[in-house]
C-alpha cells in the first residue's frame, strides 16, 4: 500500500513515516524540505499543478503540511491563509481528480482558542484567536465539504 504523506520531513511527519514504512507502507513524502530517509517530492502544496502530478497512486493521504507558528500568523496571516487553506485545497483536489478516497487531517486545539470548559472534547465549541487556529478550523470545514459532495 502506498502512503503520501504532506508535511512528511517535519518532525511529526518523520515519526509517522517511520510508523507507516514500520507498518509496510510505501511512503512518499510531499514537503519542502527532503527527508532523508524517504522518497520525497519537493514541491510546494500552494502548487495546484504540482500536487495534481504527485499526489497519485496513493491508498491514503496523510496530510501534515502547514504553516504552524501562532505569532508568525498574526504578523503574517496572508501567508497562512495561502499556505494552509489554498495549500489544503489543491491536495483535496489532486485527490479527487486520481480518486484517491483515504485522507488524514492533522489539525490543532487552536480551532477552539480559549475554551471556557477544561478538558476540552471534539465536542466543544470553536472559536480560534489567532490566523493559524482560524485557518486549521477553516481547513476542516474545507475537508467535510469535500467528503460531502465527493465521498
Amino acid at each position: 500500500m502506498r502512503a503520501i504523506v504532506t508535511g512528511g520531513a517535519g518532525f511529526l511527519g518523520t515519526h509517522l513515516c517511520r510508523a507507516l514504512d514500520k507498518a509496510g507502507y510505501d511512503v512518499l513524502v510531499v514537503d519542502l524540505k527532503k527527508n532523508p530517509e524517504y522518497q520525497t517530492e519537493q514541491v510546494d502544496v500552494r502548487n495546484a499543478e504540482e500536487m495534481d502530478r504527485v499526489i497519485r497512486d496513493a491508498d491514503i493521504v496523510f496530510h501534515l503540511a502547514a504553516y504552524l507558528s501562532v505569532s508568525d500568523s498574526v504578523a503574517d496571516p496572508h501567508s497562512y491563509v495561502e499556505n494552509n487553506i489554498i495549500g489544503s485545497l489543491n491536495v483535496l483536489e489532486a485527490m479527487r481528480k486520481n480518486d484517491i478516497r483515504n485522507f488524514v487531517f492533522s489539525s490543532t486545539a487552536a480551532v477552539y482558542g480559549e475554551p471556557p470548559v477544561i478538558p476540552i472534547t471534539e465536542d466543544s465549541r470553536t472559536m480560534p484567536i489567532n490566523p493559524y487556529g482560524a485557518t486549521k478550523l477553516a481547513m476542516e470545514g474545507m475537508i467535510s465539504s469535500y467528503v460531502y459532495n465527493h465521498g
